[in-house]
């Protein structure tokens, strides 16, 4: 083989293998994946039910405690995986799959 069949050879299979690979490991003490997602549907689930839209501090602290975790926590998984856009991309599409579709807004005549 060529040395350019070679490194074609190992370009292929550097990104099959990439393609297999499992979801990387969560890093050491931040939160794991379900975790934060479901904590931020939950979180915007809350705020998109109320009439303003807004997440009150009481409302936010009830959710936090009922998922186990801190508003430290969720910032530290957002920078923590942050500089993985691909990674990112999953997490907030499986955000946007979960969260409760929003009600239409009434028509004219108030229904």
């Amino acid at each position: 083989m060529t040395q350019i069949a070679l490194r074609r050879l190992a370009l292929v299979i550097a990104l099959v293998a990439a393609g297999c690979a499992k979801e990387a490991p969560t890093p050491t003490g931040v939160i794991d994946r379900e975790t934060f997602v479901a904590t931020y549907v939950e979180l915007r689930d809350v705020a998109m039910a109320r009439p303003l839209k807004v997440l009150s501090d009481e409302d936010k602290e009830r959710v936090l405690q009922g998922h186990g975790v801190s508003e430290e926590q969720l910032l530290a998984y957002a920078d923590a995986w942050g500089g993985d856009p691909d990674y990112m991309i999953g997490v907030w599409e499986e955000v946007r799959s979960r969260v409760k579709p929003m009600a239409p807004p009434p028509d004219s005549l108030g229904r």
